[in-house]
């Protein structure tokens, strides 16, 4: 069964994915593709246009590698494993404290050790990944799209 998207949550989501790509972020084409690819509606023309000038300066030889055309190349010294780990585990985190923070929970050290055994992952890296994800959902933006996308299933948290 396939749920499909209401039109203007998909043209906020595009227009926050634009946003992020006139900040520079020209891997993000990739994600807009896939996004549109996956809801089966017509990519707006600011990703064919970027998707086009890209492809291009590859093809003409003016960027060596599809990674530089797409300025999306893997950071030096950046590991694909703790960003994975980070990825799955930040919305997790984040969760858990905001659910903890509505029980009247204190958000101490001692919350975020619990919240880092049950997720096998170091308290540290806990208290990151939740500064990092509360600092994503500060993002009016964001905010403004995931509560859209999340209103209709009365889903309190971002996970």
């Amino acid at each position: 069964m396939s749920v499909s998207l209401p039109d203007e949550l998909m043209k906020l989501y595009l227009d926050e994915l634009e946003k992020e790509f006139l900040a520079g972020n020209k891997a993000i084409i990739f994600h807009a593709i896939g996004f549109c690819g996956n809801e089966q509606i017509i990519m707006p023309e600011w990703v064919v246009s970027a998707f086009h000038s890209a492809t291009n300066d590859w093809y003409s030889l003016k960027a060596k590698t599809l990674d530089e055309a797409f300025n999306c190349s893997w950071p030096k010294g950046k590991h694909i494993n703790a960003a994975r780990k980070k990825r799955k585990n930040s919305p997790i985190v984040y969760s858990e404290v905001m659910a903890a923070k509505e029980k009247g929970i204190p958000i101490d050290i001692h919350l975020f050790e619990g919240i880092a055994l049950e997720l096998n992952i170091n308290k540290t890296d806990a208290i990151i990944y939740y500064s990092e994800w509360k600092r994503k959902m500060e993002n009016p933006g964001a905010v403004r799209v995931f509560d859209a996308l999340l209103e209709p299933y009365k889903v309190k948290y971002y996970d």
